[in-house]
């Protein structure tokens, strides 16, 4: 908190919790009173991040009511924005209050905690305590997966997309728990995953076992929670053309994408490697079709295929030869 407290904010050293504690008193008495204690400038470095304020709040009254009033606000675009109020009441003790800030996020913003009144007699006294602003980064979104026979094909979109803007992470680690399905978990990656899909090669071990699987991103200023894990049920004697016989072909493809699939086509999605749809064909009703791609720039991508016979994920190269 600032160094110099504003006028009728002190410091109690007989309360407190612990000792000491910042604190709004009635004496000297007040009218039209408006005073607000402010922290220093909090510097948000992260836009792809959830910023939380906590503090403890111990509140006395002599004539409880709304006649006094305290606010919690938020600094940020030189504007104080009222996050919370509080009336005039008996806490009967401590009570713990948390706020989301991170709309300041990405600019320096300060709290503070503003009381504002007719008078100040109806106050016994209001305490702030254990202030504290921390952050946490956006975890990845929930993982998809495609089972083929001999491999778990993972993929997930970019993590932190705000105002039409992606952030880019350093990297993404993968965990995946034994054949139990249950923590703890491992991580399969030795080097960061730079892409946003990740191949589990399935070996015999693995058959006839369920596995979860969760991810972090590794951004460059802090490390995410992990996500929500899905879980995986690898059958013995898996069967990718009993289950959904798809073919695409050239792959890598420079031009047009041919599919060819035994049951009726539905739908093709094609998005990119950053979760952003390419294209998108519905309504089908064919066992052939011819995509174009040859207005993409060159690359990963991934096509989601909606068949009669279900739904079936595939990378896709985008290669000019």
């Amino acid at each position: 908190m600032e160094e110099h407290l504003p006028v009728y904010w002190d410091i109690s050293v007989t309360e407190g919790n612990p000792l000491p504690t910042a604190v709004f008193e009635a004496n000297p008495e007040l009218t039209n009173f408006d005073n607000r204690l402010v922290s220093r400038a909090i510097w948000s470095e992260s836009i792809c991040a959830e910023y939380i304020a906590e503090f403890d709040l111990k509140m006395e009254a002599v004539i409880p009511g709304n006649s006094a009033q305290l606010f919690f606000e938020l600094y940020y675009d030189s504007i104080w924005y009222t996050k919370g109020v509080y009336d005039n009441i008996n806490t009967d003790g401590w009570i713990h209050c948390t706020f989301d800030v991170s709309e300041g996020a990405g600019d320096f913003f300060r709290i503070g905690f503003r009381a504002a009144g007719d008078t100040s007699t109806v106050i016994g006294s209001w305490m702030i305590d254990n202030i504290l602003v921390d952050f946490h980064c956006y975890p990845p979104d929930s993982m998809q997966y495609d089972l083929t026979e001999t491999q778990v094909n993972l993929f997930w979109n970019q993590p932190c997309r705000k105002a039409d803007t992606i952030v880019y992470p350093y990297g993404f680690n993968v965990f995946r728990t034994d054949s139990t399905g249950l923590p703890p978990y491992f991580q399969l990656n030795t080097e960061p995953i730079t892409d946003t899909f990740y191949v589990d090669t399935i070996y015999g071990s693995m058959l006839n076992g369920e596995f979860r699987y969760c991810m972090n991103v590794l951004y460059y200023n802090c490390v995410s929670d992990t996500s929500a894990s899905i879980l995986v049920s690898i059958p013995v004697g898996i069967d990718e053309s009993e289950k959904i016989n798809v073919r695409l072909f050239p792959n890598p493809v420079s031009e047009m994408l041919q599919i060819q699939s035994e049951s009726a086509l539905e739908s093709v999605t094609l998005w990119s490697v950053t979760g952003v749809v390419q294209l998108q064909i519905q309504n089908l009703n064919d066992q052939k079709i011819t995509v174009p791609v040859d207005n993409l720039s060159e690359g990963i991508y991934w096509i989601g295929i909606s068949t009669r016979s279900g739904y079936v994920v595939r990378k896709v190269i985008v290669m000019r030869l």
